[in-house]
C-alpha cells in the first residue's frame, strides 16, 4: 500500500512578498516619469526606490498594504520606517533638502502619518513633535501610555521621538504620504497622460515601460 503524503501548504506570505518586490519596480517607473534631466532612479540603493541628482535626493519606502494598514498609528512598519530615516538624518548620511515619500499601494491612512504629511512650517513640526511625545511617551511622571507599547513597537517609537527636535523637524517638513488605488500599474496612467502619448497607445507603452524597468533592474 502506498501512503501519499499530504502536500505542504505554501506560505501565505509569499504572494505578499512578491507583490512588495514588484511594487518597487512599478514605483521606479513612477519616479522615472517624474525625473528631470541629470537625475537617476535606483531600486534598493538609498532606499526601496530613490531619485538623486544635483537638486537633491528623494527617498521612498514602499508598502503594499494588502493584509493590513502599514501606516496605522501603532503599526511597527510605520515607526520602523520613521526610525530608519531618523538615523540617516542624525548620522549625516543625507543632505538637508532630502525628500521622503512613504508610499502605500492601497488607500490607507493614519492620524500620525496624516499629521506629519500636513506639516508645512517649522512651527507646525515643533507643535506635532510635542503632541506625539505626549501621546506616545507621556509626560513625567505619567508613563502609562509608554508602558502599554509592545516591546518591538516601543523600541522604534522611542527611537523616533527621543531624537532631537532638529532631526524631527527636518524629517517632518520633508515627508509626504502617497497612496494608490490598489492597482499600482493603473496608477501610472495619469503620469503617462502628461507625456506626448496618444490615449490608444497608453496601455502598450505602460506594458513596455514595466517590462523594460524589470529587465534593467535585473
Amino acid at each position: 500500500m502506498t501512503i501519499r503524503q499530504k502536500p505542504k501548504k505554501r506560505s501565505s506570505q509569499v504572494p505578499g512578498q512578491f507583490y512588495g518586490y514588484s511594487l518597487q519596480i512599478t514605483r521606479a517607473v513612477a519616479h522615472l516619469l517624474r525625473a528631470h534631466s541629470g537625475q537617476s532612479v535606483c531600486v534598493e540603493h538609498l532606499d526601496d526606490v530613490s531619485t538623486s541628482g544635483s537638486a537633491g535626493a528623494i527617498l521612498e519606502q514602499d508598502k503594499s498594504g494588502l493584509a493590513h494598514n502599514p501606516v496605522a498609528d501603532r503599526s511597527i512598519e510605520l515607526w520602523k520606517t520613521l526610525h530608519t530615516w531618523v538615523i540617516a538624518i542624525r548620522d549625516g548620511a543625507l543632505i538637508n533638502d532630502t525628500k521622503f515619500i512613504l508610499f502605500v499601494a492601497q488607500n490607507h491612512h493614519g492620524s500620525v502619518i496624516d499629521r506629519i504629511h500636513g506639516v508645512s512650517r517649522r512651527s507646525d513640526a515643533i507643535d506635532l513633535i510635542a503632541a506625539l511625545r505626549d501621546e506616545f511617551l507621556g509626560t513625567a511622571p505619567d508613563r502609562a501610555e509608554r508602558a502599554r507599547l509592545p516591546q518591538d513597537l516601543g523600541h522604534y517609537v522611542r527611537g523616533v521621538l527621543d531624537a532631537s527636535d532638529e532631526v524631527l523637524i527636518q524629517l517632518f517638513l520633508n515627508l509626504s504620504l502617497e497612496t494608490g488605488s490598489g492597482s499600482p500599474g493603473e496608477d501610472l496612467l495619469p503620469l503617462l497622460r502628461e507625456k506626448a502619448i496618444g490615449e490608444a497607445a497608453l496601455e502598450d507603452v505602460l506594458t513596455h515601460l514595466l517590462g523594460w524597468a524589470k529587465r534593467a533592474t535585473d
